[in-house]
């Protein structure tokens, strides 16, 4: 172990085989300095070894007066037996009486706390982006999309402008007719026998994404059938799934509840939903100009409140 620590590990461990009052602090800003610290409680030394750097220490002279307390005034040129001493027997005025030590084992506490404290907000700090960003890089993300008005594709332009990520809309081998009630009918066909129509779309290692964006229309009060086969086809164990909608007015019907069920060992977050067109009116695509300027401050804010956007 001492073979390969670094001079900071080997002068940490050499000062907690000291005095029981001696607790070494370590001041750093930086986590990979803060775990070579922690890493010195792992280094053991032999009695000769400690005989030998204690030595070694006795003969240096001390200078300077970086290190020098301010309520224990040496001169310079004092050995550190002579401080130590001086140390042990020291008494403050407003004590008393004796200089009152802490114990070392409860100031080893108080330092592993510190270092927990740290290592949890360093961590907090990793997970959580900074103002106006997306999640760090090595979060990978992935927006799927299924759209037939480009409504909930301009939805999805919007989420991919807002946290990146990878941008991938659902297209199926054989598609729904242009005319919208045939689609109608043939959809209400699907969901009534249960038929899941085969995906053109293929996505390449779906393990590597950690979240994946799903955003879909709202079809007969259902999710559509394709985004049903894309649930089917890929597994997302594991994952945090967060679904987003369109619809023509009548809100998300099943939609969410559905994906839910076919995603039950995946994380899911608050969805997202707004009005788009309504193609039995002939009203496709609405969310543009002024509308998609409310509809991306309509993201920002449901992206802010999931904790995906700061």
């Amino acid at each position: 172990m001492r073979e390969q620590a670094v001079p900071a590990q080997i002068a940490l461990s050499w000062l907690m085989v000291q005095k029981p009052w001696i607790v070494p602090i370590s001041g750093t800003a930086q986590m990979t300095h803060m775990v070579d610290n922690i890493g010195a409680a792992a280094i053991r030394f032999t009695p000769d070894e400690v005989a030998e750097r204690n030595a070694s220490v006795n003969q240096a002279r001390l200078a300077g007066h970086a290190a020098r307390p301010p309520c224990w005034p040496y001169p310079r040129g004092r050995t550190t037996e002579e401080i130590e001493n001086e140390v042990m027997h020291y008494e403050h005025p407003k004590d008393g009486g004796g200089f009152r030590m802490m114990k070392r084992i409860d100031a080893l506490l108080m330092i592993a706390f510190a270092v927990i404290c740290l290592l949890s907000g360093a961590a907090g700090a990793q997970q959580r982006p900074a103002k106006g960003q997306g999640l760090p890089a090595e979060k990978k993300i992935l927006i799927v999309y299924l759209s037939r008005t480009n409504n909930t594709k301009a939805i999805a332009d919007i989420i991919h402008e807002k946290v990146g990520g990878k941008l991938v809309a659902l297209e199926l081998e054989t598609p729904y007719p242009a005319d919208y009630r045939t689609t109608v009918q043939q959809v209400v066909q699907e969901n009534e026998t249960g038929y899941l129509p085969p995906l053109k779309t293929k996505i390449e290692r779906m393990e590597q994404y950690d979240f994946v964006y799903l955003g879909f229309p709202t079809w007969g009060m259902q999710l559509p059938p394709p985004v049903k086969s894309f649930l089917r086809q890929y597994s997302l164990k594991g994952k945090t799934v967060i679904p987003f909608n369109t619809n023509g007015g009548y809100g998300v019907g099943s939609s969410f509840d559905t994906v839910k069920e076919l995603c039950p060992q995946s994380k899911i977050l608050p969805g997202f939903s707004t009005r788009g067109g309504s193609e039995i009116d002939g009203h496709n695509l609405v969310i543009k100009d002024a509308r998609a300027e409310e509809a991306g401050r309509e993201v920002a804010s449901w992206l802010t409140n999931i904790g995906m956007l700061k």
